[in-house]
C-alpha cells in the first residue's frame, strides 16, 4: 500500500473515531433550537429520501432538523450557509386556510456571527 494512501486512510479512520452522534429534534409547541448551522445531511423519513439541516449547539451537541419548503425558503432569504448562526422556534401545528391542510409552524433566525473582540486591544 503507498504512503500517500496509507495516511488518507488514516485521516480518514480518524475522522470516524471523532465523529459525533447527530440528534434528531423533535420539537413541542414553544421548542427552541439555537446555535450554528453546520451542513446538510441525506437521510430517509417517513416519506422517503429528505434533507435535514444539521445545527450545533453551544454545548457542542449535534442536532439534525427536517428540512421543510418553509424552512429552507427561509434560512435562504435570510442567507443561511454553514457558520452562520441560527434559530428556529416551533410554534406548533396550522392550518391552511386555502387548502385546510395542516403544517408545522416555524419562526426562524439567521445571522453572522459577530466579531469577537479582545477588550485588551480596545483603544
Amino acid at each position: 500500500m503507498s504512503t500517500e494512501l496509507s495516511t488518507q486512510l488514516a485521516i480518514l479512520r480518524q475522522r470516524l473515531e471523532e465523529s459525533q452522534a447527530v440528534h434528531h429534534w423533535k420539537p413541542e409547541p414553544g421548542d427552541t433550537l439555537l446555535g450554528t448551522l453546520r451542513g446538510l445531511k441525506l437521510a430517509q423519513g417517513p416519506f422517503g429520501e429528505g434533507h435535514m439541516r444539521v445545527v450545533e449547539t453551544e454545548e457542542g451537541e449535534l442536532w439534525s432538523l427536517w428540512l421543510t419548503a418553509y424552512l429552507r425558503a427561509e434560512l435562504e432569504a435570510q442567507h443561511a450557509r454553514p457558520g452562520v448562526l441560527v434559530g428556529v422556534k416551533y410554534s406548533g401545528k396550522g392550518t391552511s386556510q386555502r387548502s385546510g391542510k395542516t403544517y408545522n409552524r416555524y419562526e426562524v433566525v439567521a445571522q453572522d456571527p459577530l466579531p469577537v473582540v479582545d477588550a485588551a486591544e480596545l483603544p
